[in-house]
């Protein structure tokens, strides 16, 4: 039996797709900017070199993925190192760039980050002489997602002649991060515009959209699109909008300003017909006046972060949010409220229909906002299908315990919920007299952030109450 299980091995191995999601399991787990991690390169690339058998699908692992190219610039021939900025001594030819092409063809996606000057670096004349070389020839063939961060330590002339040799016709994720002091390029601006058609997803931050607006585009193949420390008149963010038709994610980090169109040309509404996620960050009436022109006949999530209310307008955005009847998960955050904004939980109002509302989070809740019985009440008679229900305050002690009195006084049992986040007091908890009837039987994860109570009691207590609770976490405030 040991003999032919192994034997049955070398023949399992032979498999690609087995041996792809083993590598898996050692790839990169993140993607994102300062986030990125290489993951186990030493198993993967030790399995490179096991066997002929390995090698291909280990090296397509190990280089699908790459932080930086100065790994692969250092594969080119005549490669040498001065004041830690790589340069190329030599001639460049076919036959000696073959290792070069043969490992740059497996990169799929690439973070350029920030640099420090200590590190090593890739100098301009690098992409130069490449371009010459090999004109009309990118260096990453089927690369597919590209992130790149602008520092202020770089020229315009690099922008301009590193883009077009790193991004081809296979890109269909690009973001931008723009961290120098000044203006992202135009020369890196005007790439964007001449390549948009071919993109899925575009992160841009920094450049307003009135750049785009002046330019026409052609964005038929867009669907993501993410927007960062982005500032300008809601006219112009508007007519730039209504150039993305099939637009169905959008995150936004704007203030928006109302100013008179010099041309007195009409604001578009109904704008974004086929969006599906909207995130949204600014002061609150930025927030609304973006929400006002949103189509939403196909939104089913969003989520708005307020940075500051300043007015009582907080039932006008939720006033704003009910008629997208589509819409299934909304998440309030607020940042800086002032007092006087007693209406931004208003979703007591029995005007206001939510019953197609299934998931609702309330994150970073003020210090003045109670949730008591009436809270209670108008989240039942409003949210008749509320499934999941998150509420959290930002550091303020006194919410556990008007929380807890709340749902003693009401129970749970008018939330049909399966999913509970709630700030509660467990000390008082534990001393509740509900029986069991007056819980939702139907609650299967609960979560309760406290800031005193005995983990132990608290997990019989909740087993008691909450027979069906499949998931109990306690956190410590």
């Amino acid at each position: 039996m040991m003999v032919q299980a192994l034997a049955q091995v070398p023949r399992a191995l032979g498999i690609p797709e087995i041996i792809k999601e083993i590598l898996s399991y050692h790839a990169p787990q993140a993607t994102n900017g300062a986030n990125a991690q290489r993951g186990d390169t030493e198993t993967i690339l030790a399995c490179a070199l096991c066997c002929k058998a390995f090698s291909e699908i280990a090296l397509d692992s190990l280089w699908y993925e790459m932080v930086d190219l100065v790994p692969l610039i250092s594969i080119l021939p005549g490669i040498k190192l001065l004041d830690n900025n790589l340069f190329i001594d030599g001639a460049l030819h076919d036959d000696t760039c073959s290792r070069f092409w043969n490992y740059s063809r497996r990169i799929r996606r690439l973070i350029v980050p920030s640099r420090k000057s200590t590190e090593r670096a890739i100098h301009v004349s690098v992409y130069s002489r490449l371009s010459l070389r090999f004109p009309g020839r990118a260096i990453l063939p089927f690369l597919e997602c590209l992130d790149y961060t602008l520092t202020g330590k770089g020229d315009t002339a690099k922008y301009a002649i590193e883009f077009p040799i790193l991004l081809s016709a296979s890109v269909r994720q690009l973001r931008v991060y723009n961290h120098a002091r000044e203006r992202m390029c135009k020369a890196l601006l005007s790439f964007l515009i001449d390549k948009a058609f071919q993109f899925q997803h575009l992160t841009v931050e920094g450049p307003p959209p009135r750049y785009f607006v002046t330019h026409p585009l052609q964005l038929t193949s867009l669907r993501t699109l993410v927007l960062l420390r982005c500032q300008d008149t809601f006219p112009d963010l508007a007519h730039f909008f209504k150039q993305l038709p099939d637009l169905r994610n959008l995150t936004v980090q704007v203030t928006l300003e109302w100013v008179p169109s010099l041309t007195n040309k009409s604001i578009p509404t109904n704008l974004l017909p086929k969006l599906r996620f909207l995130s949204v960050e600014g002061p609150e009436e930025a927030c609304l006046l973006l929400l006002q022109h949103i189509s939403g006949e196909m939104l089913t999530s969003q989520r708005i972060v307020f940075n500051e209310i300043r007015m009582k307008r907080g039932r006008a955005c939720l006033t704003e949010l009910s008629r997208f009847t589509s819409l299934r998960k909304i998440t309030l955050r607020y940042s800086s409220v002032e007092v006087t904004s007693v209406e931004a939980l208003s979703i007591l109002d029995p005007l206001l229909d939510f019953s197609h509302t299934q998931y609702l989070y309330l994150n970073s809740l003020p210090s003045w906002v109670r949730i008591t019985n009436d809270t209670i009440r108008g989240i039942a008679s409003g949210l008749k299908n509320l499934q999941t229900l998150h509420i959290s305050y930002k550091h303020y002690q006194g919410a556990f315990k008007t929380t807890s009195q709340a749902l003693e006084s009401i129970g749970l049992s008018s939330l049909n919920l399966r999913e509970l986040t709630l700030p509660i007091d467990l000390a008082d908890l534990t001393i509740w007299s509900i029986p069991r009837s007056s819980c939702t039987s139907s609650l299967v994860s609960l979560d309760l952030v406290t800031s005193s109570g005995d983990r132990a009691l608290i997990s019989q207590f909740v087993e008691a109450l909450f027979p069906k609770v499949e998931r109990l976490t306690i956190k410590s405030n």
